[in-house]
């Protein structure tokens, strides 16, 4: 018993040193300006693929495994000792970036029923791109390979609910709805708009989504002043921004010029268990 012990712990500390040296490596080259090669030139595959997949291929195994979710027909791939060995060993090969929301709710490998190695997740309050998480979704994309890259939005968000509250408060204030941009991401930290800083960090580039939000319940004939009818639109248009915002930045932009990615988004209905593909 002690000797197979004393194997264990051996093992353990050998798979420690070389992560360790793994990471040294990667430090090693990114402070060169080395770019790390893309997971498609790599020759072991740790998704539930296989092996890499184009973008179409990539969204619309997003699409069935939500459906298998939906429907309680959960296959839970990627969860064999096979596929954990698998990623231990080798360079991880996401097929998909995710940005979604921290909401508890709404796990993403869960929703869209896939497993370990397979999705690359950055979550935030209310699913918004700031730069860290920007950061990081170009690492998964461009270093990783991920083939799409898809903003998830969810209903019931508190984060939107926060922010279409905060906003509907400071409109006595005339010139603040003015300040606000009619893009995605408003700066968080931007002391412009002549209202006080919310409570929370997260609430400032939601913002936009909410003015876009108000403006369109208002010409669909409803009253851009209440929560309840502001807060549903808010949620898309804010995925809807997000994407158009990343498709435009590099490196997205020049992978979905090349036919490498996908950039799309989509709202999850915690009700349902649905998601909808908005854009």
């Amino acid at each position: 018993m002690q000797e197979a012990t004393d194997s264990l712990i051996a093992r353990r500390d050998l798979l420690r040193i070389g992560a360790l040296a793994g990471v040294g490596m990667a430090t090693l080259l990114g402070g060169l300006g080395v770019r790390q090669p893309r997971a498609q030139g790599i020759s072991s595959y740790c998704n539930s693929f296989g092996k890499a997949v184009g973008p179409h291929d990539a969204l619309q195994a997003l699409i069935d495994g939500n459906k298998r979710w939906a429907t309680g027909m959960q296959t839970h791939p990627g969860e064999d000792p096979s596929q954990r060995e698998c990623n231990a060993e080798h360079f991880q090969t996401p097929f998909a970036a995710i940005l979604s929301c921290v909401d508890s709710r709404v796990p993403p490998a869960l929703i869209f029923d896939w497993g370990i190695g397979d999705l690359f997740v950055a979550r935030v309050a209310g699913n918004s791109v700031v730069p860290i998480l920007e950061d990081s979704l170009r690492y998964g994309t461009e270093s990783l390979g991920a083939a799409v890259l898809f903003v998830l939005g969810h209903t019931a968000c508190g984060a939107i609910s926060a922010a279409v509250d905060y906003y509907l408060r400071q409109l006595a204030d005339n010139p603040y709805e003015e300040s606000i941009p009619e893009f995605a991401p408003a700066d968080p930290s931007s002391k412009d708009s002549g209202a006080p800083s919310p409570e929370y960090a997260f609430i400032p580039p939601i913002l936009p989504a909410v003015k876009v939000a108000r403006r369109i319940v208002k010409q669909q004939g409803g009253d851009p002043n209440d929560p309840t009818q502001v807060i549903p639109v808010a949620t898309n248009q804010h995925v809807i921004l997000t994407v158009e915002y990343l498709s435009s930045r590099p490196p997205f932009r020049r992978l979905v010029k090349d036919d490498k990615l996908l950039v799309k988004g989509g709202v999850y209905d915690i009700g349902t268990y649905w998601v909808t593909v908005l854009i």
